[in-house]
């Protein structure tokens, strides 16, 4: 969703509840991401990271290299919504 802003819309559809997340961090990123869509921004590694700062999550969520991290470890969005479904089933 950080890399792909097209699929912003989709992904909140499909994961509506943050605590799905197994990984406090991504349930953190998660609501952050929401935040910054709701309030009309541009989601993107730039855009999150500040709104992780300005509440002081970025560290609770491993800090810069972390969100750097599940960027890079990104290299399509062809499978999405199957990573999407996977959340919600592994969290029921």
């Amino acid at each position: 969703m950080i890399l792909f802003p097209d699929l912003l819309e989709r992904g909140l559809e499909m994961i509506n509840d943050p605590t799905l997340f197994y990984v406090k961090a991504h349930e953190i990123i998660f609501n952050r991401i929401q935040q910054i869509v709701y309030n009309g921004a541009v989601v993107d590694s730039i855009t999150l990271t500040d709104a992780l700062g300005k509440y002081g999550e970025l560290e609770k969520v491993g800090g810069l290299e972390y969100i750097s991290h599940i960027v890079s470890s990104v290299i399509s969005p062809a499978h999405f919504e199957e990573h999407a479904e996977l959340v919600e089933e592994k969290a029921l």
